[in-house]
């Protein structure tokens, strides 16, 4: 009899079993089970009303039964910054949407946990992108300028003719944006010695913004002609709005790739659920949140459900490897400073 009842005992009831006995455990001990939430350091998108925050903050829930704390922040260099002033008095267990350039100002050795990368779901993202231990992809897109294609008939075929023209612009500031110290890159890689004669043209008809967000409401505003943005970006008016008034540049010399990363702090007291997390990121339902309320493309090998809009603009993918990254970091800061 015995026996046939223990068979009958569900996963859900050996659960909650566990939980009890573990929290009788503490108690007896005089300790109280830790329930404290996992805190997160974020970009302010992802944390507002329109942002992946909420659903990832549910799905982690259903997943891991445990709370996530999120801290909105800037942006990728005002996470950094942070991490760097607080140092091992940090109270975040885990970074996301950290961006291509800018992670790799960060002394990752020194800041984030080492992670396996076979721990988590297969990863579509070719290795030679992310060359570091310490960080994974959440979300990969193509960098481009998004215009209305009802007022641009013929757009400009690549950055020099945009900057030769005398299309208004709106970038991001690379000192503060993801996105705008990419664009460097972007150029750099594509014009080499000719870089500073493109961005002095394009600066002379082009104004900057301190976040993506700030960007995209003032072209939205009609106050330019060009923002720069993502291949994606288009498909939020059409899937929100049912807009298709806006498009992005497809460039003959290809888009660059701009891929995003999630990281464990050293410092995390909850190392574990800090791993659970991003597991929970790059699961079929993590990632299918993230693709739609980001805009953004998937990164693992599995198949997921993605709306067709988000694809409508796919140009040949440029890419830079970390450590061109490294290797010329300084030298584009100081070109950029001087153009100021």
């Amino acid at each position: 009899m015995k026996i046939q009842l223990i068979k009958h005992i569900n996963n859900k009831t050996l659960s909650a079993l566990a939980v009890v006995l573990f929290a009788s455990t503490s108690l007896a001990h005089g300790k109280k089970p830790d329930v404290s939430p996992l805190v997160v350091y974020a970009p302010s998108s992802y944390t507002s009303s329109y942002g992946p925050s909420k659903l990832l903050t549910k799905l982690f829930y259903k997943q891991y039964h445990a709370k996530i704390k999120w801290i909105g922040l800037d942006g990728s260099t005002t996470i950094i910054t942070r991490l760097k002033l607080e140092g091992k008095k940090s109270k975040a267990d885990a970074v996301v949407e950290m961006a291509d350039p800018i992670i790799q100002t960060l002394n990752q050795n020194s800041y984030l946990k080492t992670i396996d990368p076979k721990t988590f779901p297969a990863i579509a993202i070719h290795k030679k992108a992310y060359d570091s231990k310490h960080y994974i992809p959440i979300e990969t897109g193509q960098l481009a300028f998004v215009y209305n294609n009802k007022k641009i008939k013929n757009p400009p075929k690549s950055i020099a003719d945009l900057a030769n023209s005398k299309y208004k612009v709106i970038l991001e500031d690379p000192r503060f944006s993801g996105t705008g110290i990419s664009f460097l890159y972007w150029v750099d890689s594509i014009y080499k010695k000719k870089t500073t004669q493109i961005l002095q043209q394009l600066m002379k008809h082009t104004i900057t913004q301190k976040t993506w967000d700030d960007s995209y409401n003032m072209f939205l505003k009609g106050e330019s002609d060009f923002v720069l943005s993502y291949a994606t970006s288009p498909a939020y008016h059409i899937l929100e709005e049912h807009n298709n008034n806006y498009s992005a540049t497809m460039f003959t010399h290809g888009n660059l790739e701009t891929n995003y990363y999630a990281g464990i702090l050293k410092t995390s007291k909850h190392p574990q659920l800090a791993t659970n997390f991003i597991k929970m990121l790059l699961s079929k339902e993590g990632q299918e949140i993230i693709s739609r309320k980001n805009y953004a493309l998937p990164v693992i090998k599995e198949k997921i459900s993605i709306d067709k809009s988000l694809l409508k603009y796919k140009n040949t993918q440029l890419s830079v490897t970390p450590a061109y990254i490294r290797t010329n970091k300084k030298r584009l800061q100081r070109l950029w400073l001087n153009l100021k």
